[in-house]
Protein backbone atom coordinates (compact mmCIF):
# COMPACT_ATOMS: atom_id res chain seq x y z
CA UNK A 1 0.00 0.00 0.00
CA UNK A 2 6.34 2.30 0.00
CA UNK A 3 0.70 0.50 -0.67
CA UNK A 4 -0.68 0.39 -3.86
CA UNK A 5 -1.40 2.84 4.82
CA UNK A 6 -2.15 6.14 3.29
CA UNK A 7 -5.32 8.00 3.06
CA UNK A 8 -7.20 6.98 -0.03
CA UNK A 9 -9.66 9.41 -1.23
CA UNK A 10 -9.93 10.59 2.29
CA UNK A 11 -6.92 10.98 4.50
CA UNK A 12 -5.31 9.45 1.55
CA UNK A 13 -5.12 6.69 0.12
CA UNK A 14 -1.96 5.55 1.42
CA UNK A 15 -1.11 3.89 -1.14
CA UNK A 16 -1.52 1.43 0.19
CA UNK A 17 -3.18 5.50 -3.45
CA UNK A 18 -3.28 6.15 -1.28
CA UNK A 19 -3.52 3.24 -1.41
CA UNK A 20 0.30 3.04 -2.24
CA UNK A 21 1.72 7.18 -0.48
CA UNK A 22 -2.08 7.29 -0.42
CA UNK A 23 -5.05 6.12 -2.37
CA UNK A 24 -7.52 7.68 -4.79
CA UNK A 25 -11.27 7.43 -4.53
CA UNK A 26 -12.77 4.23 -5.81
CA UNK A 27 -14.94 4.46 -8.89
CA UNK A 28 -14.81 1.09 -10.62
CA UNK A 29 -15.44 1.08 -14.38
CA UNK A 30 -16.54 -1.92 -16.38
CA UNK A 31 -14.35 -4.96 -15.83
CA UNK A 32 -11.72 -5.56 -18.51
CA UNK A 33 -10.47 -8.75 -20.08
CA UNK A 34 -7.43 -10.06 -18.24
CA UNK A 35 -4.39 -10.17 -20.49
CA UNK A 36 -0.67 -9.49 -20.18
CA UNK A 37 1.07 -6.76 -22.11
CA UNK A 38 4.81 -6.92 -21.60
CA UNK A 39 8.11 -6.05 -23.14
CA UNK A 40 9.98 -8.94 -21.55
CA UNK A 41 8.13 -12.20 -22.32
CA UNK A 42 4.90 -14.13 -21.95
CA UNK A 43 4.82 -14.32 -18.15
CA UNK A 44 5.97 -12.61 -15.00
CA UNK A 45 9.79 -12.33 -15.12
CA UNK A 46 11.58 -15.18 -13.38
CA UNK A 47 14.96 -15.92 -11.85
CA UNK A 48 16.78 -15.46 -15.15
CA UNK A 49 15.76 -11.77 -15.12
CA UNK A 50 15.27 -10.79 -11.48
CA UNK A 51 16.56 -11.63 -8.01
CA UNK A 52 13.92 -9.81 -5.97
CA UNK A 53 10.49 -8.19 -6.18
CA UNK A 54 9.23 -5.15 -4.28
CA UNK A 55 5.43 -5.40 -4.27
CA UNK A 56 3.00 -2.64 -3.44
CA UNK A 57 0.14 -3.92 -1.30
CA UNK A 58 -3.16 -2.08 -1.82
CA UNK A 59 -4.49 -2.51 -5.34
CA UNK A 60 -1.54 -4.75 -6.30
CA UNK A 61 -1.51 -7.79 -3.99
CA UNK A 62 -4.74 -6.99 -2.13
CA UNK A 63 -8.14 -5.86 -3.40
CA UNK A 64 -8.28 -3.34 -0.58
CA UNK A 65 -8.80 0.05 -2.19
CA UNK A 66 -12.58 0.09 -1.60
CA UNK A 67 -11.94 -0.04 2.16
CA UNK A 68 -10.19 3.32 1.88
CA UNK A 69 -12.76 5.07 -0.27
CA UNK A 70 -13.04 8.58 1.24
CA UNK A 71 -12.13 7.10 4.65
CA UNK A 72 -10.96 10.43 6.12
CA UNK A 73 -13.92 12.40 4.80
CA UNK A 74 -16.32 9.77 6.16
CA UNK A 75 -14.69 9.89 9.57
CA UNK A 76 -14.76 13.69 9.71
CA UNK A 77 -18.40 13.68 8.64
CA UNK A 78 -19.27 11.76 11.82
CA UNK A 79 -17.99 14.84 13.65
CA UNK A 80 -20.02 17.22 11.52
CA UNK A 81 -16.99 18.32 9.49
CA UNK A 82 -17.07 18.35 5.69
CA UNK A 83 -13.70 17.92 3.99
CA UNK A 84 -13.45 19.79 0.66
CA UNK A 85 -12.59 17.66 -2.35
CA UNK A 86 -9.52 19.76 -3.07
CA UNK A 87 -8.03 18.64 0.25
CA UNK A 88 -8.76 15.04 -0.65
CA UNK A 89 -7.02 15.55 -3.99
CA UNK A 90 -4.00 17.16 -2.36
CA UNK A 91 -3.30 14.21 -0.05
CA UNK A 92 -3.40 11.51 -2.72
CA UNK A 93 0.39 11.24 -3.01
CA UNK A 94 1.25 11.78 0.64
CA UNK A 95 2.09 9.18 3.26
CA UNK A 96 -0.56 8.52 5.89
CA UNK A 97 1.02 10.77 8.47
CA UNK A 98 1.81 13.49 5.93
CA UNK A 99 -1.82 13.38 4.86
CA UNK A 100 -3.04 13.62 8.44
CA UNK A 101 -0.82 16.64 9.06
CA UNK A 102 -2.10 18.34 5.93
CA UNK A 103 -5.75 17.74 6.83
CA UNK A 104 -5.17 18.98 10.37
CA UNK A 105 -3.53 22.17 9.14
CA UNK A 106 -6.09 22.89 6.43
CA UNK A 107 -9.13 22.30 8.65
CA UNK A 108 -7.66 23.60 11.91
CA UNK A 109 -8.43 20.40 13.79
CA UNK A 110 -7.63 20.39 17.52
CA UNK A 111 -6.15 16.87 17.78
CA UNK A 112 -2.64 15.89 16.79
CA UNK A 113 -1.95 14.44 13.35
CA UNK A 114 -1.14 11.13 15.02
CA UNK A 115 -4.52 11.07 16.77
CA UNK A 116 -6.32 11.91 13.55
CA UNK A 117 -4.46 9.16 11.71
CA UNK A 118 -5.33 6.57 14.35
CA UNK A 119 -9.01 7.53 14.18
CA UNK A 120 -9.05 7.06 10.39
CA UNK A 121 -7.13 3.79 10.60
CA UNK A 122 -9.60 2.44 13.12
CA UNK A 123 -12.35 2.86 10.55
CA UNK A 124 -10.61 0.59 8.03
CA UNK A 125 -8.67 -1.80 10.32
CA UNK A 126 -11.50 -4.31 10.63
CA UNK A 127 -11.57 -4.84 6.87
CA UNK A 128 -7.95 -6.01 6.90
CA UNK A 129 -8.69 -8.35 9.77
CA UNK A 130 -11.87 -9.86 8.35
CA UNK A 131 -12.82 -9.39 4.71
CA UNK A 132 -10.19 -7.94 2.35
CA UNK A 133 -9.19 -10.52 -0.30
CA UNK A 134 -6.11 -11.03 -2.47
CA UNK A 135 -6.09 -9.78 -6.04
CA UNK A 136 -6.69 -12.72 -8.43
CA UNK A 137 -3.48 -14.70 -8.93
CA UNK A 138 -1.56 -12.92 -6.17
CA UNK A 139 -1.16 -15.91 -3.84
CA UNK A 140 -0.18 -18.24 -6.66
CA UNK A 141 2.36 -15.73 -7.97
CA UNK A 142 4.01 -15.38 -4.55
CA UNK A 143 4.26 -19.17 -4.29
CA UNK A 144 5.86 -19.41 -7.74
CA UNK A 145 8.39 -16.65 -7.07
CA UNK A 146 9.33 -18.16 -3.72
CA UNK A 147 9.82 -21.57 -5.34
CA UNK A 148 12.28 -19.97 -7.79
CA UNK A 149 14.34 -18.52 -4.94
CA UNK A 150 13.33 -14.92 -5.70
CA UNK A 151 13.26 -12.59 -2.69
CA UNK A 152 9.85 -11.07 -1.97
CA UNK A 153 9.28 -7.79 -0.14
CA UNK A 154 6.37 -5.39 0.30
CA UNK A 155 6.68 -1.58 0.26
CA UNK A 156 3.38 -0.05 1.27
CA UNK A 157 2.07 3.42 1.86
CA UNK A 158 -0.36 1.76 4.21
CA UNK A 159 0.20 0.85 7.83
CA UNK A 160 2.43 -2.22 8.22
CA UNK A 161 0.32 -3.62 11.05
CA UNK A 162 -2.69 -3.70 8.73
CA UNK A 163 -0.58 -5.44 6.11
CA UNK A 164 0.56 -8.08 8.58
CA UNK A 165 -3.00 -8.76 9.72
CA UNK A 166 -4.31 -9.24 6.19
CA UNK A 167 -1.39 -11.27 4.84
CA UNK A 168 -1.40 -13.57 7.88
CA UNK A 169 -5.14 -14.22 7.58
CA UNK A 170 -4.84 -14.93 3.85
CA UNK A 171 -1.86 -17.28 4.17
CA UNK A 172 0.41 -14.91 2.22
CA UNK A 173 2.77 -13.84 5.00
CA UNK A 174 4.88 -17.00 4.76
CA UNK A 175 5.98 -16.04 1.23
CA UNK A 176 7.02 -12.48 2.11
CA UNK A 177 10.56 -11.98 3.40
CA UNK A 178 9.81 -8.59 4.97
CA UNK A 179 7.67 -5.47 4.69
CA UNK A 180 8.30 -1.75 5.05
CA UNK A 181 5.85 1.15 5.10
CA UNK A 182 6.29 4.77 4.13
CA UNK A 183 6.22 6.00 7.71
CA UNK A 184 9.49 4.14 8.31
CA UNK A 185 11.25 6.36 5.78
CA UNK A 186 9.24 9.51 6.49
CA UNK A 187 7.82 10.16 3.04
CA UNK A 188 5.33 8.80 0.51
CA UNK A 189 6.02 7.12 -2.81
CA UNK A 190 6.46 10.34 -4.72
CA UNK A 191 9.99 10.01 -3.30
CA UNK A 192 12.06 6.86 -4.00
CA UNK A 193 13.29 6.61 -0.38
CA UNK A 194 11.16 3.57 0.43
CA UNK A 195 12.39 1.69 -2.65
CA UNK A 196 16.01 2.41 -1.78
CA UNK A 197 15.46 1.36 1.84
CA UNK A 198 13.91 -1.94 0.76
CA UNK A 199 16.65 -2.49 -1.83
CA UNK A 200 19.34 -2.04 0.80
CA UNK A 201 17.70 -4.66 2.99
CA UNK A 202 17.23 -7.04 0.07
CA UNK A 203 20.89 -6.77 -0.86
CA UNK A 204 20.16 -7.12 -4.58
CA UNK A 205 21.16 -5.01 -7.58
CA UNK A 206 18.68 -2.36 -8.63
CA UNK A 207 18.56 -3.52 -12.26
CA UNK A 208 17.57 -7.03 -11.08
CA UNK A 209 14.94 -5.81 -8.61
CA UNK A 210 11.38 -5.48 -9.90
CA UNK A 211 9.00 -2.91 -8.41
CA UNK A 212 5.33 -3.83 -8.90
CA UNK A 213 2.77 -1.01 -8.52
CA UNK A 214 -0.82 -0.23 -9.52
CA UNK A 215 -0.44 3.54 -9.01
CA UNK A 216 1.08 5.45 -11.91
CA UNK A 217 2.85 8.07 -9.79
CA UNK A 218 4.52 5.40 -7.62
CA UNK A 219 5.62 3.38 -10.65
CA UNK A 220 7.02 6.54 -12.25
CA UNK A 221 9.03 7.20 -9.07
CA UNK A 222 10.56 3.72 -9.17
CA UNK A 223 11.18 3.92 -12.91
CA UNK A 224 12.99 7.27 -12.65
CA UNK A 225 15.10 5.81 -9.84
CA UNK A 226 16.32 3.09 -12.20
CA UNK A 227 14.32 0.09 -11.05
CA UNK A 228 12.77 -2.50 -13.34
CA UNK A 229 9.00 -1.94 -13.11
CA UNK A 230 5.71 -3.77 -13.57
CA UNK A 231 2.28 -2.16 -13.61
CA UNK A 232 -0.85 -3.95 -12.39
CA UNK A 233 -4.30 -2.87 -13.52
CA UNK A 234 -6.88 -1.81 -10.95
CA UNK A 235 -10.31 -0.57 -12.05
CA UNK A 236 -10.19 2.56 -9.89
CA UNK A 237 -8.03 4.23 -12.51
CA UNK A 238 -9.12 6.03 -15.65
CA UNK A 239 -8.38 4.70 -19.14
CA UNK A 240 -5.86 7.50 -19.58
CA UNK A 241 -4.01 6.50 -16.39
CA UNK A 242 -4.08 2.86 -17.43
CA UNK A 243 -2.63 3.61 -20.86
CA UNK A 244 0.13 5.72 -19.35
CA UNK A 245 0.89 2.96 -16.85
CA UNK A 246 1.24 0.52 -19.75
CA UNK A 247 3.59 2.86 -21.63
CA UNK A 248 5.73 3.59 -18.59
CA UNK A 249 6.13 0.10 -17.10
CA UNK A 250 8.59 -2.50 -18.37
CA UNK A 251 5.81 -5.06 -17.80
CA UNK A 252 2.07 -4.54 -17.53
CA UNK A 253 -0.56 -6.99 -16.28
CA UNK A 254 -4.32 -6.61 -16.43
CA UNK A 255 -4.36 -9.47 -13.93
CA UNK A 256 -1.66 -11.37 -12.06
CA UNK A 257 -3.85 -14.43 -12.60
CA UNK A 258 -2.92 -14.60 -16.29
CA UNK A 259 0.83 -14.42 -15.65
CA UNK A 260 1.34 -17.65 -13.74
CA UNK A 261 3.33 -20.33 -15.53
Amino acid sequence: MSKKITFISGLILASILLMGGCFPSVNRPAEKTATCVQSGGDSFPGKARIDAVIFDMDGTLLDSLPAWDHATAKYLRTRGIEMPEEINAAIQKLSLLEGARYVKEQLGLPESAEELLEAVLSSVRQHYVTDILPKPGAVELLKELKAQGIKISVATAANKDLATAAFARLGMLEYIDFMMDCEEVGTGKRDPAIYYAVLQRLGTRKERTLVVEDALYALETAKKAGFLTAGVFDPIYTDLEEKKLQRTADYFFFSLETCIK
